[in-house]
């Protein structure tokens, strides 16, 4: 029974050896697993980080690509204006230039209309200078005669009464 006893008892120190052998594989186990939580807890927590910033980022970037757009917008309806009142002044001032350019061309068409008029008038002037110079001439012609005719009457000794002679008025 002693050898009964000795083999159980060794076989109990056997298998308590074994079971803490087991018992500190469990342990070392244990702590590799606990260390691997702490790493992947480590890891999710950084994830989580990174996500959040991610997700920060994110929304300043869209919220700075939403300014960018209204800027965007902004400007070109600005530029828009511009160009709308830009046109609208070169319109104006194209309104305003055909307007003086039909100014200036009325005002060129009646210059010329007074030119011609007054070319008419000084060559009527002219004709009626050249008759009147014709009629002065004739006029002193008629006198020179008039007053030959008078000698003669006076040599001859006729009295010609001087009313009854017909006188150019001038």
């Amino acid at each position: 029974k002693k050898k009964q006893y000795h083999e159980e008892a060794k076989n109990l120190r056997i298998e308590i050896a074994n079971m803490h052998y087991a018992q500190r594989d469990i342990i070392k186990e244990r702590e590799e697993v606990e260390k691997m939580v702490v790493e992947k807890t480590l890891e999710l927590e950084q994830r989580d980080h990174i996500l959040l910033t991610q997700t920060r980022a994110q929304f300043l970037k869209e919220n700075f690509i939403d300014a960018l757009k209204a800027k965007d917008k902004e400007k070109e309806e600005c530029v828009g204006e511009l160009a709308s009142a830009y046109k609208a002044e070169n319109v104006d001032e194209e309104i305003q230039v055909g307007f003086k350019h039909d100014r200036m061309t009325e005002m060129y068409t009646l210059l010329e209309k007074k030119h011609i008029l007054l070319k008419d008038l000084e060559r009527r002037f002219n004709e009626v200078q050249g008759v009147h110079e014709k009629a002065e001439k004739e006029r002193v012609k008629y006198e020179a005669r008039i007053t030959q005719l008078e000698k003669v009457l006076m040599k001859n000794n006729i009295e010609y009464p001087r009313e009854n002679i017909p006188i150019c008025v001038q």
